[in-house]
């Protein structure tokens, strides 16, 4: 969802939300860093939910508990981080 706003920001998606003043523009290297941010960002989230903690809950209350409780956690964190 944030890299499609963040894309939508430089490429012309469609009808956009935001008026044409308040466009923003980005040279090659900008938008080369966004994508590999975007990426990034994913990738640590991998790591630290499913590589660390997910191995955690699961060695403490087994493959089903951990699972559930770690993918409740990771919900409840995006749900956050998002206003409404």
């Amino acid at each position: 969802m944030g890299t499609m706003f963040l894309l939508s920001l430089v490429f012309d998606v469609g009808a956009s939300a935001t008026s044409e003043s308040l466009r923003v523009t980005f040279t090659q290297s900008e938008i080369v860093l966004l994508i590999l941010v975007a990426l990034a960002n994913g990738f640590w989230q991998e790591i630290a939910f499913r590589g660390f903690l997910q191995q955690r809950l699961i060695g403490t209350y087994g493959v089903i508990g951990g699972i559930v409780i770690c993918s409740f956690l990771f919900t409840v964190l995006h749900v956050l981080a998002r206003p409404i």
